[in-house]
């Protein structure tokens, strides 16, 4: 591996202690941990993360920072800001309440970037597990025994290289086409961090913005995979036949919060928000080039039902309407 690639993992922390604790614990773990760059932001929660227990961790890694925001910036804006704050070659958003089970995971990552340079996004394997149905559940035992997200071996999947690398064309026709074995975990996923920037961050002006959002009444705070489409418009995908990562939904996880935003909003934003991601890579990218991509994101809109149309859903649409 070379020794001056770096990594960041940012950690966007929302209530629970003990789940970001759990998670720091899998970090440490790894087999590269002391080149790590550990960024942690508390999402202004209302029960505040306990820093002083959460410091204890900064001996095994090459940096650690930990914020607290002084508000809520939501889902998406907290490890957009994270993203901000970057100066590595690459990172994860790796996300609190999950674990890491492969101690040489990272280090495989950034083997797999050196020996590929035309990687832009490592997509590992992941299990999902919940953890409030068992309270005396043995995580770490149960990988093994639950349902892969990544399922490479389905025969439904194509365009997957002997290395396990694919190209981006193939991947976005998976994703789109074949969600229900082509799927992970964000934990599990390694961005470049040059590529990302080329489409302007994570969470960046592909995604809706507040004002969009608000007008199509819909939830900002969702990223539905857009930096991926864009990423395979540059180049490779790696993917990963073995399970990495645990994704572990909590009581606590905002995700199952009986007061989660979205639930009153009655449209879903992944149809505005491919729109526009569409749209963002026909400006950025040779369209000729990222046809195919292109057919497909406007495929995975045409699944997702406009359940109630506006004035302003209709400005929307034709405002970021494809020129051809």
């Amino acid at each position: 591996m070379d020794e001056n690639f770096s990594l960041s993992i940012l950690i966007p922390a929302y209530n629970n202690t003990d789940s970001l604790k759990r998670a720091l614990n899998s970090l440490k773990k790894q087999t590269i941990a002391n080149q790590l760059n550990i960024l942690i932001s508390d999402d202004f929660s209302p029960s505040p993360i306990n820093k002083s227990e959460i410091l204890t961790f900064k001996k095994y890694f090459s940096q650690f920072i930990f914020f607290r925001q002084n508000l809520n910036l939501g889902v998406l804006s907290n490890p957009s800001w994270l993203f901000n704050q970057i100066k590595t070659d690459f990172f994860s958003v790796f996300q609190h309440d999950d674990i890491l089970s492969r101690k040489n995971f990272y280090e495989d990552v950034l083997n797999k970037f050196t020996r590929n340079d035309k990687l832009v996004c490592y997509f590992g394997n992941s299990v999902t597990i919940r953890t409030n149905a068992n309270s005396n559940l043995k995580i770490e035992d149960e990988i093994q025994n639950r349902p892969l997200m990544l399922n490479i071996n389905s025969p439904k999947i194509k365009g997957i290289r002997e290395d396990g690398s694919i190209s981006g064309e193939d991947f976005i026709d998976n994703i789109v086409n074949q969600y229900d074995d082509f799927n992970t975990a964000w934990s599990a996923i390694v961005f470049s961090t040059k590529a990302v920037r080329k489409v302007g961050g994570f969470g960046g002006n592909y995604c809706l913005s507040p004002f969009e959002a608000n007008i199509l009444n819909v939830y900002r705070e969702e990223e539905h995979f857009g930096i991926l489409y864009l990423l395979s418009c540059q180049g490779d995908i790696q993917l990963d036949k073995e399970a990495s990562v645990i994704r572990c939904l909590e009581p606590t996880s905002f995700s199952e919060s009986t007061v989660h935003p979205s639930i009153k909003m009655r449209q879903d934003p992944e149809i505005f928000l491919l729109y526009k991601t569409a749209w963002h890579a026909e400006k950025i990218f040779n369209k000729k080039n990222i046809n195919s991509i292109l057919k497909n994101i406007y495929k995975k809109c045409s699944k997702v039902p406009l359940r109630k149309e506006s004035s302003y859903t209709k400005k929307f649409l034709k405002y970021y309407l494809p020129n051809n």
